[in-house]
């Protein structure tokens, strides 16, 4: 390729618009080919083959270099830092896709759930309501995948409490030095995270068994490392199921047919093919980045080192020639015989940087939507002409209300 066109002069220059409405302003630019430089050193990688590159390069020739606390670190696979980080996502891997404790698990899931749905029945729900029940049920969840029989009951708010303090910090445009990073806000962070880390600490050397932590422990890994990837787990898997979940409803909501459907014969399938669709039309994870680590060459062009990628996982999915042109629409039927190429479907990433937590994701997703369409009829009532995302989380659904109806009288 020749090299990209240029979108602005200056961060500074892009950044309001950007800010004013994310999801618009980069799909817009993905329109200017499969790689564009936003602002001087920036990209968006929105080609599929282009994004592939990037997600398999990962820890190689394009570095994750910021932590949750969009602090800088080291994303070279060669540094000790990475190699144990990726010794703890190995040991996760493995625990969080195991079939017979996500076969459990799932029991557990689909009571709290049905209990759940019990007391939305015969009444409208409004999105707060929606999103903070559904938080509390993915927090929960993971929080008991996390740490077996143990009493976990306190882990679920420390988190929200980190989350909630560091969302100042990870919903602005911008990276502050680090010399600037003493701010009262900065210091809430640091102090959430203190509290969350000693709570997970005692709790994986508490008696138990069946939790994440026993089998990081069993791998051997040091106790700040244990302590380390647990609460990663946590944090992505706090509110990011929920916000897919709604989404799901939310599609569901206006697709009586396809309710009927899940509840039919081939349900099973049916679902797998509404919880494939609802990930890629709204990836609650829809941005990550990179960090070329040294000159690369895209064909005739060649990004320089320390330019910064990003991919979007929402643009990716919405202009991939698989999808495209109706890549905005919700079509589960799609999935019959979807076959997307590398790079085209990333809503977990990809390459040695993947969500280890996929498996887990995705069981739990089909599982809270499928007792929820079982147990209930959902209708989806909007507060204005048309649905609003929020886009300063994860992305989640706002402007409606959802009430719920006894399926057999509905």
């Amino acid at each position: 390729m020749t090299r990209p066109p240029v979108l602005g002069t200056s961060r500074a220059e892009l950044a309001e618009t950007y800010d004013r409405g994310r999801l618009s302003f980069l799909l817009d630019a993905a329109e200017l080919g499969p790689i564009v430089e936003l602002w001087p050193g920036t990209f968006l990688v929105s080609g599929h083959r282009e994004v592939h590159e990037v997600l398999v390069g990962s820890n190689r020739k394009f570095l994750s270099t910021q932590n949750f606390l969009r602090s800088k670190v080291s994303g070279d696979l060669g540094s000790e830092s990475v190699q144990r980080w990726m010794r703890s996502r190995k040991a996760a891997s493995a625990a969080l896709a195991s079939r017979r404790r996500l076969d459990d698990h799932q029991v557990e899931l689909a009571h709290d759930t049905n209990a759940i749905v019990r007391s939305w029945l015969g009444r409208a729900v409004g999105e707060r309501e929606l999103i903070d029940t559904l938080q509390v049920l993915t927090s929960a969840s993971i929080s008991r995948y996390c740490f077996g029989t143990r009493d976990f009951d306190e882990i679920p708010s420390l988190a929200q409490e980190l989350l909630d303090s560091l969302f100042p910090i990870t919903a602005s445009p911008f990276v502050l030095p680090r010399w600037l990073r003493w701010r009262p806000s900065d210091l809430r962070v640091r102090r959430a995270l203190r509290n969350l880390e000693s709570a997970v600490a005692k709790l994986a050397r508490a008696p138990g068994t069946d939790g994440l932590c026993d089998d990081l422990q069993s791998a051997d890994l040091p106790p700040k490392d244990v302590v380390q990837m647990i609460i990663s787990t946590l944090l992505a898997a706090h509110g990011v199921p929920a916000s897919a979940i709604l989404w799901g409803m939310v599609e569901l909501g206006g697709r009586g047919a396809v309710q009927e459907q899940l509840r039919g014969e081939g349900g099973e399938g049916a679902l797998t093919r509404v919880v494939s669709e609802t990930l890629r039309l709204w990836p609650p994870s829809w941005m990550l980045g990179r960090d070329a680590a040294e000159d690369i060459p895209f064909g005739d062009w060649e990004m320089k080192k320390g330019s910064v990628v990003m991919v979007s996982s929402w643009v990716t999915h919405r202009v991939s020639p698989t999808f495209a042109p109706t890549g905005g629409d919700f079509r589960p039927e799609r999935w019959i015989d979807a076959a997307p190429q590398r790079g085209e479907f990333i809503p977990f990433g990809g390459g040695p940087r993947w969500c280890v937590g996929a498996k887990f994701a995705e069981r739990e997703l089909s599982t809270v939507l499928g007792e929820i369409v079982r147990n209930s009829t959902m209708r989806i009532q909007l507060s204005g002409a048309e649905l609003k995302v929020n886009e300063r989380r994860t992305l989640t659904p706002e402007g409606f209300s959802m009430r719920f109806y006894d399926p057999v009288g509905a």
